[in-house]
């Protein structure tokens, strides 16, 4: 299974590059490319989109890990008051929270190393953060 966090910060990689050179570096999107294709290739040969995709059904089937903020909202926030809120639309609302800051990134202007930097921490923070599994 390959981890999410370089599909999150590449936007941010790219917006940062194009402010810095005035233009999109093409061969950055091309060898990301690449490189997802030489990390994924293997498993689909071996095993075919099933194998592919087999550790994220395992992850999906397991619903909200007890100590996720999700779970954690939903049990001490939101059942006490007698809320009681859909697992699936919760799982569904705080991955779209997770994802937010990346999409957001693709509109900011990043414009000395700093801003990169701390844009990238915010990205992993609300990723981890916002996560149904932790």
């Amino acid at each position: 299974m390959t981890k999410w966090y370089p599909m999150l910060l590449f936007p941010v990689f790219l917006v940062f590059d194009c402010h810095k050179k005035k233009r999109i570096r093409w061969g950055m999107p091309v060898t990301f490319i690449l490189t997802v294709v030489a990390i994924v290739l293997p498993t689909y040969l071996f095993g075919g989109w099933e194998a592919v995709f087999a550790p994220y059904r395992m992850h999906l089937a397991r619903g909200l890990e007890y100590v996720s903020l999700p779970a954690l909202l939903n049990n001490w926030l939101f059942s006490p008051l007698g809320i009681h809120l859909n697992a699936h639309l919760l799982g569904s609302v705080f991955l779209v929270l997770q994802l937010f800051p990346t999409l957001f990134s693709l509109i900011i202007r990043l414009d000395d190393r700093e801003d990169f930097l701390n844009w990238s921490v915010v990205i992993v923070g609300l990723f981890v953060g916002f996560s149904e599994a932790v």
